[in-house]
Formats: C-alpha cells, structure tokens, sequence
C-alpha cells in the first residue's frame, strides 16, 4: 500500500465495515503506518446501561497483549546485564514449588510458552497466588521441545521481572515500556483506581443480551496493563518499526523469532511475547487478549510498518477457521466430527477418519488432574456429571505430544456451537 493516501482510504473503508457489522457493545480502533501516519475511530457505547459513548479516548484492558510488554522489559533487563534468559525460573525464585523432572525450566522456555507447563489455575488474580498452585503440576515433556500456551508462565516472569528490576511490576512496565514509548494515558497493572477511567466491560447471557463484567485488579505479567487504542498503536509501532528503539537490533531480531519456527499451513508460531505469521507473502506480528467483558488485538506488518489494533468492551470470540486434515485447528482449539466447539471444550486427543471405538466417559475428575490443560478439564466438561459413563463411538487415537493421556468422548452435537 503506498502513501498516506491510500491508508487514509483504506481506513475509512474499515470505519465503515465496522459500522456495518459492531457485534459488541463498543470498539476503538487505532491505525498506524510509516512515517508516523496514524488514525483512529470508535464505535458503539463505554456503558451499555447508561448509553455513554465510546471515545477514541477510551481506556480498556489490553489482557493478554501485555506478555510483549512483559517480554520487552526482561529483554531490556538482559541487554542491561541484570538478568540471563538461559538461568533457570528457579534461580530468581528459589521458593517456587513447580516440579522440574525434566531440568530445569528456563526463562527463555517461558517467554516462548515452550517450559512444559501444561496446566495453571488460572483463576486468581494474584501471580503469587498462581505460581504456589504449581506445586502439583508436573511439565508434560521437557521444557523447549513443544509449544503450549501458558498464562501463569508470564505469570512467573512478571515476578523474575520484579525481582530483577527491584521494584514493582507497575514500575518495571512504566520504566521499559510505558515512558520510552510516551504512553501517557495507559496504567501499567489493572487497580481499582483505574476503574473509574476505564470502559465498563461486557458479558454476554445466553439469550444474547449483556450484562456488566466484574473488574478484577490484578498485577500479573500475564496480562495486567489498560491502554487506549492510541497508546497501544505507539507499542505496536515500536513492535514492528522500531519506533522507539527499544531493543537493539540483535535482541529485537530474537524477539521476533519463532521459538520453534513457523508450522506448515495454517498456524503461527510463537516469539519471545509475540505470535508471528505470514499472509500473503509478508510477516504479520503481534498479540491478542482476552479478559472478562473485553478483548483486544494488535497487529503489525514488519514490512511495511503497517498496523491495527482493536479493542473492544464485549465478549472474546476466536476467529473460525475450517478444521485442517489433522484434526487440529490453531485459533479454536481441537475439533474431531466437523463440528465447531465452544471454546476449549474439545479433549487433548486427535481424531482420525475411519476409524473408531467404544469408550467411556469417566466420571468428571478434579482440576488439573488432565495430562494436558486444566481448561479442558474444567471448562469443557463442565456438564460432565450428567454424562458420566454414557458409552459413544468416536475415533480416537493419543495425543502425539502425551501419549498416555486417557481418551475421552467427543462433546455431544448439544455441546457444539454452530460456525
């Protein structure tokens, strides 16, 4: 795409499709480009109850987004000589009780989401809280050799990060995030304070109305920081333009290197706090996040400057995508029988066409008791207890990355969602 012109047509064409198909009670959009163009509009109500609008202005949760920023700042505090990616979690946190079978787990595996963790709680704002809720959690294989997404991995850095920095979370992500990029309207870390400032989130009820989501104060490196869509488009400049600095070059060239490489198909791989993948021919880099009532989406061109974001106060809805030939699709989640799940209900088992067998659904077990992911443990079996022992035929075979894991039924069509 050349020129400022052609962004600016190419903006108002989104603002308008946007318009055309808002879903969610409101979203903010930001546009960036080269040479500093950039562009924002907003859409839809900051409270559905009081019918306020959406400023450009707006402040929102970034959730899960935040692990680049958590990524940037121990990155900075490597270049700094204050920290080593190769030393082991359990260096910096010696009282950490997550079980290492296999050697260590390192900082570099949990900025990769490669550490073997297969399983957090997932459900406390604290990361304290989260990192002592491992002491039952053994890694499901060697940390570096597979990919699994973990929030309480970040959850760890987050402390390593305050450990290393020798102040808090909040401060480490104002000191080498924050102020270098002069994201002056953002907060750091989600506190009831902020509250006040932020746009109320919304929850979806099953007959389609909304409802106001809780806000939960958190200062997780999972996740933690509010911006507006203005001061995350800056981030993202500084993402996939360097824009400011904020890395060297070959540390930035680290970051934005898959771990594990990019996978065949349909799929991203996965930095150090940045998913990367290519679209017609050209990298496309950058996080998403969800947290109850909002979501949120960044997302850079590393060839042509080129950025969105997006951030919304409703429910987080995965893109769909037609189930690959293996059975496995990258933004759903697992998928046997053509039927779209809700999210993260399939089980951690691949299915195969023609063939099958007779299984039995166990009774629903404990969380984290699943060889692989507590939410599919506790989510999406959630209607388990009813269904105990129902005998179904499905075409199962174990899981390539566990193979001892037990098989358990696909969800019922009462189970599924339609695309």
């Amino acid at each position: 795409m050349g020129g400022s012109g052609s962004l600016a047509v190419a903006a108002a064409r989104l603002e308008g499709f946007a318009g055309q198909r808002l879903r969610t009670p409101g979203l903010v959009v930001a546009l960036i480009g080269p040479d500093g163009w950039r562009h924002e509009f907003a859409l839809g109500v900051s409270d559905l109850a009081s019918g306020r609008p959406l400023g450009t202005d707006a402040l929102l949760p970034i959730a899960s987004i935040g692990k680049a920023m958590t990524a940037v700042a121990l990155l900075r505090e490597a270049q700094a000589g204050r920290v080593d990616l190769d030393a082991a979690v359990h260096d910096h946190l010696p009282w950490l009780p997550l079980p290492t079978p296999f050697g260590p787990i390192r900082l570099r595996h949990l900025l990769a989401h490669t550490g073997g963790i297969v399983a957090g709680l997932d459900a406390s704002p604290s990361p304290i809280v989260e990192a002592l809720a491992l002491a039952e959690t053994t890694p499901g294989w060697p940390a570096g050799q597979h990919y699994y997404y973990s929030n309480v991995g970040y959850a760890l850095l987050g402390l390593v990060l305050e450990r290393v920095a020798g102040c808090s979370y909040a401060q480490a992500i104002g000191r080498h995030v924050l102020d270098p990029c002069g994201m002056t309207a953002s907060e750091a870390v989600t506190t009831a304070q902020a509250q006040t400032r932020a746009a109320t989130g919304h929850l979806q009820l099953a007959g389609g109305g909304f409802v106001p989501a809780p806000w939960v104060p958190t200062a997780s490196g999972g996740g933690s920081t509010l911006c507006t869509a203005a001061d995350l488009g800056r981030f993202l400049r500084a993402l996939v333009a360097g824009d400011p600095a904020l890395l060297d070059p070959a540390t930035h060239q680290v970051m934005m290197t898959p771990a594990l490489g990019l996978p065949d198909g349909e799929g991203y791989g996965y930095g150090l706090g940045v998913m990367i993948d290519t679209e017609a021919g050209y990298r496309r880099i950058g996080h998403s996040g969800d947290a109850p009532g909002f979501g949120s989406h960044a997302y850079g061109c590393a060839e042509t400057g080129v950025g969105v974001v997006a951030l919304y106060n409703g429910p987080w809805r995965r893109r769909w995508h037609p189930p690959p030939a293996c059975g496995r699709s990258w933004s759903t989640g697992w998928r046997c029988c053509g039927r779209r799940r809700w999210d993260w209900s399939c089980p951690p088992i691949r299915h195969l066409p023609g063939t099958s067998t007779t299984i039995t659904r166990p009774p629903p077990q404990r969380r984290g008791s699943f060889l692989l992911g507590s939410r599919s443990a506790v989510q999406g079996h959630r209607r388990g207890s009813a269904q105990a022992g129902r005998r179904v035929r499905v075409a199962v075979r174990p899981h390539p990355l566990n193979p001892t894991a037990q098989p358990l039924r696909c969800p019922s069509a009462a189970d599924a969602i339609p695309p």
